[in-house]
């Protein structure tokens, strides 16, 4: 699970700075807007998905997230 501070925290106090990072550690996965996934690809395949991502100007993972959007009806 990834913590991160809250965006909305300007304040240059530390302490009000822990408390947002503090309170943003208890969101569940579940509430997350992203969740890390380990996937294991085929070499050639891998090296297609990465001269198609950079043919287009975007990351891998940018390329994976369009090709299953597509793949599942967008």
């Amino acid at each position: 699970m990834t913590i991160r501070a809250a965006p909305n925290v300007k304040s240059a106090d530390p302490d009000q700075k822990a408390a947002a990072f503090i309170a943003g550690s208890t969101k569940a996965p579940a509430e997350s807007a992203k969740v890390v996934v380990n996937l294991r690809f085929d070499a050639a395949l891998l090296a297609k998905i990465d001269t198609a991502a950079k043919r287009q100007g975007i990351t891998r993972t940018a390329w994976l997230h369009r090709a299953a959007f597509d793949a599942l009806g967008g």
